[in-house]
């Protein structure tokens, strides 16, 4: 309790926030048609004017504000370093900021499977495969059920010639989450990690195929 005897959030109260403002479904569909909007405008050979993402950055801002104030009340809330850490990484940050926060994650929580995951996803994106390989085996390790840890793995396993095993995790992805099978589309709001920012992503790719160019503006 304050001095002025009202109660200060909890660590846990701040992350909650983030999570609500990170899945209210509002602003992210105002974000995509207002995506598409621009990429009306981009198709025309007019200046987009960028609401999407101004919308996106208010988003971002926001979830970014009630991480900081959990870090800032408890550094070692495993759950902040994490969301953190997503969001970094899907915001195309540094990607040494990326691992930091992770390792932050897993020195609280050395058993975060969601975590084992993103440090894989960080060290592909290094180009680092047979780090991203390892960290995706903990992941699958300790969380058997995530499809996505599986999906990658696969992706890395073939990618390396490994056909066998690539499509045994792939068949293993798909029996998790049938939207992991090869043609299937991922609604944007399909996830089970509580982080939409890779969802946006996804769908800028998809207007970049309608579009050419329009990414360029939209990804952060």
């Amino acid at each position: 309790m304050t001095i002025f005897g009202r109660f200060r959030k909890t660590p846990r109260e701040w992350f909650e926030k983030a999570r609500r403002t990170e899945l209210d479904p509002a602003p992210h569909k105002a974000a995509i048609e207002a995506l598409v909007r621009d990429a009306e405008r981009f198709g025309e050979g007019l200046e987009p004017p960028d609401e999407s993402g101004r919308i996106i950055a208010k988003i971002c801002i926001s979830v970014t504000h009630s991480l900081d104030k959990a870090l800032a009340i408890d550094p070692g809330f495993s759950p902040a370093w994490l969301a953190k850490g997503e969001r970094f990484l899907y915001s195309k940050a540094s990607l040494d900021d990326v691992l930091l926060c992770l390792d932050r994650a897993l020195a609280g929580k050395p058993s975060f499977a969601d975590a084992m995951y993103l440090k894989g996803r960080a060290f592909e994106r290094k180009g680092a495969d047979d780090l991203a390989l390892t960290w995706y085996e903990k992941a699958v390790e300790i969380n058997p059920d995530d499809a996505e840890a599986w999906h990658a793995k696969a992706r890395l396993l073939n990618r390396q010639g490994r056909t066998e095993e690539a499509e045994a995790c792939a068949k293993k992805a798909e029996s998790l989450d049938p939207l992991l099978a090869p043609g299937a589309r991922r609604s944007c709001f399909v996830q089970p990690r509580w982080q939409n920012l890779e969802n946006i992503a996804r769908c800028i790719d998809v207007a970049e195929i309608e579009v050419p160019g329009i990414a360029a503006r939209q990804r952060r």
